[in-house]
């Protein structure tokens, strides 16, 4: 997943390093196994429609990702996601 390999081998600074932990946990509540409303919200918060501060795309803007290109690879592999979440193993094999 060529997002995660960018994340891992950037050098950030602390703001980006706090924007990196709310995309993970957004990946983390997306991927959960049991549905509540943080999932919702978090496959909510993913529209790349909206450009406000905090959002998914002024996000991926900080972080230098190309928001299509995430949504894509995330939708691609959702469930190795998921499953590698879930395990607390998720690297970028």
């Amino acid at each position: 997943m060529e997002w995660l390999l960018k994340v891992q081998t950037t050098p950030y600074t602390r703001e980006s390093g706090v924007w990196l932990a709310v995309l993970w946990r957004a990946i983390l509540d997306a991927t959960s196994k049991r549905p509540s409303r943080y999932q919702v919200d978090a496959l909510n918060w993913f529209n790349i429609n909206e450009s406000h501060v905090g959002s998914f795309n002024w996000i991926c803007g900080v972080l230098e990702l190309n928001p299509v290109e995430f949504i894509d690879e995330l939708t691609d592999n959702f469930e190795k996601i998921a499953q590698l979440t879930r395990s607390g193993k998720f690297d970028a094999e």
